[in-house]
This record gives structure tokens, sequence and C-alpha cells, in this order.
């Protein structure tokens, strides 16, 4: 509708002097468009499509007088928002009335507003004004929601492409490479000892490229599944979750010499197996990225925080969990932490640190997916914390994603 003195505004009143005031007045206020009709049967008659000439544009209000002959204004409201097509139109009561019978007829009817006779300028402005903004903001809201629905049906879409992308990268992708891995282990088996060193180079380099393939491929896999493959959110004790992660990552911190210490973890609504996946990622890369002269120490801690992020002991539903790993490892220089989350973007060489840079992309998948947040914060040779916001209880523990 644009600008509300844009909008086409019909007056119902049986009295030629109330049309002419009413008329007049909002002119004088700066409204345009004004249809005035002397009777209910005209009313509809202007309503109709099928009299386009007389009507013109949509009606966007509806001034009705209440006392009017053959249909008065009440009866005439119901007929009106009987019909699918002008439902929707507000309709303000003109009255002279001040029972407040007739005025609950009237609203129960369909009617949103009343203006009183003798008109007063000022009420009469100011109620159509505000039935007018606030008709104008519900169409506002209802295109806004148009449009998150459309792009909504755009996500799905998505979703299926990349549901049909992982099924093709477990079957249709991997059978070759497989046969790739299995043909190069036997001709490595069969050849040893017998061919050149430079050939023993070539086929030790294109095993090392199938390999790096298959990792890639699971990489991608985990990163489409955590919504193709998406599980209800159920109660989930990150203590144990974490625990059950470190079990994984035992010969890492082995190899590495390393020391993980673990806090007290709290109990969320989650989807289990992307906890335990977050966790691992998250550790993970603590311990891979320490500095070559140190052993990697590694804090994994959480407080609850508010909506404003401020630290609470506030036990309400609406807090959130906030999960920070810590480590003394490499670090790296904040103006880089896009890349860091983003897909297959790697601030090392492959030689330096191993990995297809797919991990903390899936950290923060998971984490949007249970509608929290995952940061960053670092600095070179300063180590690094990676801080997962996660909500304590969802609304719905019932969404797969």
């Amino acid at each position: 509708m644009g600008k509300i003195e844009n909008a086409k505004i019909m007056i119902v009143d049986d009295s030629t002097i109330s049309l002419k005031l009413i008329q007049r007045y909002l002119s004088n206020y700066g409204y345009k468009h004004i249809v005035c009709a002397r009777s209910a049967k005209e009313a509809f008659e202007i309503l109709d499509p099928a009299n386009n000439k007389k009507s013109g544009a949509q009606i966007d209000l509806i001034l009705m007088d209440i006392v009017m002959d053959n249909m008065n204004g009440i009866e005439a409201v119901r007929h009106i928002k009987k019909d699918e097509r002008f439902k929707n139109i507000p309709i303000v009561m003109i009255t002279g009335i001040r029972e407040s019978k007739t005025l609950a007829e009237a609203f129960s009817a369909g009617a949103v507003d009343y203006i009183t006779k003798p008109f007063d300028k000022t009420e009469l402005r100011a109620r159509v004004s505000s039935v007018l903004m606030l008709e104008h903001e519900i169409k506002e809201h209802k295109n806004a929601e148009e449009k998150l629905k459309t792009y909504a049906e755009k996500l799905a879409h998505s979703n299926r492409e990349l549901q049909d992308f992982a099924n093709v990268a477990s079957h249709d992708l991997q059978e070759p490479l497989r046969k790739i891995q299995a043909f190069g282990d036997r001709l490595a088996k069969k050849l040893k000892g017998k061919i050149e060193e430079k050939e023993a180079d070539y086929l030790e380099r294109m095993q090392s490229a199938a390999n790096r393939m298959q990792i890639l491929i699971n990489d991608l896999l985990s990163f489409a599944r955590v919504t193709t493959k998406a599980r209800p959110f159920v109660p989930v004790d990150l203590d144990v979750i974490t625990k059950e992660a470190l079990c994984d990552l035992e010969a890492r911190v082995e190899q590495t010499k390393g020391h993980v210490d673990a806090g007290k973890l709290p109990v969320i609504d989650a989807d289990p197996t992307q906890m335990r996946q977050l966790m691992q990622n998250l550790i993970g890369n603590a311990l891979k990225y320490h500095k070559p002269d140190h052993a990697p120490v590694v804090k994994v801690s959480c407080v609850f925080v508010n909506g404003g992020l401020v630290e609470t002991v506030d036990n309400s539903s609406s807090r959130m969990a906030k999960i920070t790993v810590e480590d003394n490892g490499i670090g790296f220089d904040e103006k880089y932490i896009d890349r860091v989350f983003g897909v297959f973007q790697r601030l090392h060489n492959r030689s330096e640190y191993e990995g297809t840079g797919i991990g903390l992309p899936i950290c923060r998948k998971i984490a949007e997916r249970h509608g929290g947040s995952i940061t960053a914060q670092s600095a070179p040779g300063k180590g690094a914390s990676f801080i997962a916001i996660l909500p304590v209880k969802q609304t719905n523990v019932e969404d797969a994603g």
C-alpha cells in the first residue's frame, strides 16, 4: 500500500451530510482516494471486481455507518466478512449509538474500531491512521513471511541436493576409488623389490593421493550429514560425550605427549552423535596445532550465559552453555577467522599439519543446527580458544534439523 495517504478508503453512510463531511475531513488530511456509498448494496457493488471501473484498486479501509435503511451496518459487515475476497479489509464503524451491546455486536461481526457521531476531526484522523498503519504492518509481516517461506523452500531444495550428493559420494565416487586403492595395494605388494626406486615412488604417490581422496570424501560426507543424517534432540551429558571423544583421541594425546583437562560440563538438549563430533573436532584440532617444541595442553570448560552472552547463574530455559576449548598451540591471526570456519580453507600447508580443512566448518554447521554459534579468539604463537555457545534447552526437542 505504501504511504497510508495513498490508501483507498470507502465511506458507507446513507446520510449525504455525513458522507460529505467525512470525505472533506479525510481529503484535508491528505487522503487522495476516497469512494462513497449511500447503502450497503452500493458498497457491495463497489467491492465487486466485476465493477472495476467503479471500484478501481483494492479497497484498503471501510468506514461503515451502523444505522442505515434496508440493511444496517452490522449486517453489512457480516456479509463482507463472509466473502473470502474481502474478509481481510478492516472495517471501522460510524455510530451515534454508544450502547456497549451494539458495539460488542459490531466487533463480533468483524469490525476493528468505531468512530462516534458527531465527528471529532482529531479522533477521525487518529482512528483512520492507526487502523491503516496497523494494516500496513500486517501486510509487511505477511510479505516477510512469504519471503521466508520461499527461502525455506529453496533451503529444503538445497538440502535435498546435498542429500543427493551424499548418496553419490557414498557409492558412485567411492567405488572407483576403492578399486584404485585395491589395485594399487596389489601392485605395491607384487612389485616390491622388482621395480626401480623412481617407479616405486610413483606408485607410492598414487596410493597417497588415493588415500587423501578417501579422507576428503569421508569429510565431505560428514559435512553433508550434519543435516541429511541428523537425529532428534535429546538430553545429552557433555561430560560423558567428552570422555568418549577423548577415548577416540587417546592415540593422538600419547603421540603428542599432550594433556587434556576437561572441567564439569552440563546436560543439554542436543544430537548426541553431533555433540561427540563437535567435541572430538575441537579437542583434536587443539592437539594437532601445537608448537613443535611444546607438548599441547588443552582445557575444556563451560559457563552459563544469558541472551546477551553475560555470565549468569539463572536457571531459566533460555540460558546458553558457553563451551570453551583452549590450547597453548601456534594460534592464528584473528583476521583469518572467516577462513578458519570456511570449507577447504586452510592457514597451513598439508606438509605442516594434516587435514582437509572441513573439521571446523562441520563444527560451525553443528552449532548452527542446534540454534547456537561458534567463534574463536587467538593470536599468533599464543594459542587459541574456540567457543561454542549452545542452548541448554531446545524449543522443540523433536527437531531433527
